[in-house]
């Protein structure tokens, strides 16, 4: 799935990877460094739903909990390099 510069990747195990442009922590490895090489989503595993939006991510775990990385509304101004999880 793509994102303005960045694609996000669901593996057959349920983890998640991404490259490119990662200068809100769309990648969500805790870095703000773009990568032209796939990085493994911190903590993100077991993935039911994704979504991506022009520079975020949000992704609904098996568990029901939702996660969001990148420049999401409930991530700090500069972004959330690290997923943050919103909701049980």
């Amino acid at each position: 799935m793509k994102g303005n510069g960045f694609t996000v990747f669901v593996m057959e195990d349920g983890s998640v990877r991404a490259k490119g442009k990662n200068n809100v922590g769309q990648l969500g490895n805790g870095t703000y460094t773009d990568s032209i090489g796939e990085t493994r989503v911190k903590g993100i595993n077991g993935v039911r739903a994704i979504s991506i939006k022009e520079d975020h991510v949000v992704v609904v775990k098996k568990d029901n909990s939702v996660w969001v990385w990148g420049n999401h509304p409930l991530c700090d101004t500069k972004g959330c390099s690290n997923p943050k999880r919103i909701q049980q």
